[in-house]
């Protein structure tokens, strides 16, 4: 989803894993993208995401214990 804000800044937010993709603090002023996402990155849900801000703490990896917490 892309966000606009009345300052101009844009956002694109991923909705799987809720993680800020892209973020230009204002294009008409010339500024330019501030965030890095990988080109490896798989956005079809399959993993986590490479770069970006994820809004909400990632699992990375398998969890510790025996528990059935997904990744």
């Amino acid at each position: 989803m892309l966000y606009h804000s009345k300052s101009g800044s844009i956002a694109a937010i991923h909705e799987h894993g809720a993680t800020i993709l892209s973020w230009h603090p204002s294009p008409a002023d010339g500024m330019c993208e501030a965030l890095f996402v990988s080109r490896d990155a798989k956005l079809d849900g399959s993993k986590a995401i490479r770069g970006g801000i994820p809004v909400v703490f990632p699992i990375f990896g398998p969890p510790e214990d025996d528990s059935e917490m997904p990744q």
